[in-house]
């Protein structure tokens, strides 16, 4: 059975690596996009929503605000859980929310806490470094 769906949408390459690395540890299936054009043209592709979807806030295209109020219009993607992820608090859409930068063990938590579906911390697989950096570009 191949494990459930998170679908990242992050404009930031570093970024989104992190979030794939922290995740795929944790036992998810990732796909991973960078707008939220890109993350519509995939979910019609998908036989099933993903469990989860994490997005940036602030990206071209088709920003994460934007990218939820279609979710939410959409009857086969209202009831999606959504991540944002955002230096700043997002009032008013309904969503999770996560402050930029945030750590691997903060980005499982509330994967956790949305989908009830543990980390893989707990279920005897190991996360490297659970408080590493995930919402920020690494140096270069």
């Amino acid at each position: 059975m191949e494990p459930p769906l998170v679908l990242c949408v992050e404009d930031d390459p570093a970024v989104s690596r992190c979030l794939e690395r922290t995740l795929r540890r944790a036992g998810w299936n990732v796909v991973s996009v960078s707008n939220g054009q890109a993350a519509l043209a995939i979910l019609r592709t998908l036989d099933a929503p993903p469990a989860l979807i994490v997005t940036d806030f602030e990206m071209p295209v088709l920003d994460g605000a934007a990218l939820v109020r279609v979710l939410r219009g959409n009857p086969a993607y209202a009831r999606i859980p959504v991540v944002l992820a955002s230096s700043e608090a997002a009032p008013g859409l309904g969503v999770a929310w996560v402050a930029k930068p945030f750590g691997e063990a903060d980005i499982l938590a509330m994967v956790e806490r949305l989908t009830g579906r543990p980390d893989a911390a707990r279920v005897g697989r190991n996360v490297a470094e659970p408080n590493h950096p995930v919402g920020r570009a690494e140096p270069r």
